[in-house]
């Protein structure tokens, strides 16, 4: 059941991307998000029938079923045998080829911010919050079956880790609202993919229920922009535009305030989970990276802020005639998710001699407990308290860097800045590498078979159809209209008959 609705929501994106199909630039995205993500399916289901392969066909595969499996000791036997090993590693491989599809991972990460051509609020729902969660969901719900692959963790944890690395510096050398936004979702969903890898997978659910909050509004605050601003989207061509559009500015300030960490916002409880995790399960090269990466998230989300709405106006007059907040109707989900971004992080917080509330951990503990507690950690106990205030100063970094880079909206042309090249490039990393070892191969099968084997076959049929054709003629010129040449030719036929019935039959 949970394949069959992979499949369908991939479909659904599908269509979502493709809204606006007079466009080519949607319709290429749209196609492009679906063959991704077709490639990732074919590992999930490679790994489901690996995975029956082990478990046997009398287990059905649920995840109840699955968890009772691996959890039973009667199994540990069977588990640590060499050959179940492999097989076991090279299915949870492939199902984490499937998440890595949905989710937008290395490799198959390209399609996200391509599919950003589609409507905002499907931006805002399917490809920040829903759709591309869904491989964290499927790591967790299946935390028993991966804690007895640790070869696999240890690929996810890094994975994870530079994916959220790439896309958030990749994130900072775009000037699409929705661009940013879309490489801020995979940089975050690295973060959840991190938590998951090093085993905590409760911490990785907690981020995938924060981020659902804050990018969303992030997501509609832009598309509230991009309505109010005629749709333009061009970061550099914004500005001033908080007095202009308070609401829609109070709703993103509350998702910025979120997504960099600072103190009590959605975004500082659940980071700052996932970093003291990776801390003790993943150990420091791997904390480091998310540390960092952490910083870089500060800084090219308040770039946005800068350059949207805290610097002065670079919009055309036309355009700033015409800037209007926006209705009722888009008002009001930034309203319940903005308060959503400021509040729904207390569902598991703690700050050490004040208070403590583990309520959303707590309603983890039945599905994801017992392979948390099979997995093993360094043995350190950091400091809740300083790892928190280690992540605030990442944020506060992050902030003071942008405002240096950017005070006063200042800006670099794309022709002029020396880092445009290095940043086209970075982005179109995994496209080449798409098409270096899928698209031009598949190409050069293709035109050998169009040039070469297409001729032969051709040429093949064309033999066929003149031998039909030469024998039909034969057979028209023995059909002669005279009776005594027909009667001759049966007489004939019906003497072969017998000779041969005569050889067949004593």
């Amino acid at each position: 059941m949970t394949f069959l609705g992979w499949e369908g929501v991939g479909l659904c994106s599908y269509l979502l991307i493709g809204f606006w199909h007079h466009d080519d630039e949607n319709n290429s995205a749209a196609k492009k998000a679906f063959l991704v993500n077709r490639v990732g399916d074919l590992g999930f289901l490679l790994g489901l029938f690996l995975l029956w392969q082990i478990v046997g066909a009398s287990t059905p595969l649920t995840y109840e079923a699955l968890a009772a499996w691996f959890r039973d000791p009667a199994h540990a036997a069977l588990l640590s045998s060499g050959s179940v090993a492999a097989l076991l590693t090279a299915s949870t491989l492939l199902l984490f080829l499937g998440c890595t599809g949905k989710s937008a991972q290395i490799p198959l990460l390209t399609w996200l911010p391509d599919a950003m051509a589609g409507p905002t609020p499907v931006s805002a729902l399917i490809h920040a919050a829903t759709m591309v969660t869904s491989g964290v969901f499927l790591l967790a719900r299946m935390s028993d079956v991966f804690a007895h692959a640790p070869a696999t963790l240890h690929v996810i944890a890094w994975i994870g880790a530079l994916t959220a690395a790439w896309a958030a510096i990749t994130g900072f050398f775009q000037n699409d609202i929705k661009k940013i936004l879309a490489y801020s979702t995979v940089s975050q969903l690295g973060y959840m993919f991190l938590a998951a890898g090093t085993g905590a997978f409760d911490a990785g659910l907690f981020h995938v229920f924060t981020h659902a909050f804050f990018k969303a509004v992030l997501f509609l605050g832009a598309g509230s922009v991009i309505h109010a601003l005629s749709g333009e989207q061009d970061v550099r061509r914004m500005g001033g535009l908080w007095k202009k559009l308070p609401i829609t500015f109070a709703a993103m300030f509350a998702g910025w305030y979120a997504i960099v960490g600072l103190p009590f916002g959605a975004g500082f409880w659940s980071k700052d989970l996932v970093l003291e995790k990776v801390l003790v399960h993943g150990g420091p090269a791997l904390y480091a990276i998310a540390l960092v990466t952490a910083v870089i998230t500060a800084v090219y989300m308040t770039r946005l802020m800068i350059l949207v709405f805290w610097s002065k106006s670079r919009m055309s007059h036309d355009v700033e005639r015409h800037v209007h907040e926006s209705p009722l109707t888009m008002q009001l989900p930034l309203w319940i998710l903005g308060l959503g971004s400021l509040s729904v992080g207390f569902a598991w917080a703690e700050i050490p001699g004040l208070f403590r509330i583990e309520w959303f951990g707590e309603h983890l503990k039945a599905a994801v407990g017992v392979a948390q507690a099979s997995l093993p950690a360094c043995g350190c106990e950091p400091n809740a308290l300083m790892l928190e205030a280690v992540g605030v100063g990442a944020a506060v970094l992050g902030i003071a860097i942008a405002f240096f880079l950017h005070r006063g909206g200042r800006f670099h042309e794309s022709s002029r800045d020396p880092l445009s090249g290095l940043a086209r490039g970075w982005t179109l990393l995994f496209d080449g590498i798409h098409k270096a070892l899928v698209l031009w191969p598949v190409a050069l099968v293709s035109w050998i078979l169009d040039a070469m084997v297409q001729p032969v076959l051709t040429g093949l049929v064309r033999v066929f159809g003149w031998t039909v054709e030469f024998a039909g003629s034969g057979v028209r010129l023995a059909q002669r209209s005279r009776l005594r040449a027909n009667l001759g030719l049966s007489v004939l036929g019906m003497v072969v008959l017998l000779i041969l019935l005569s050889k067949v039959i004593p």
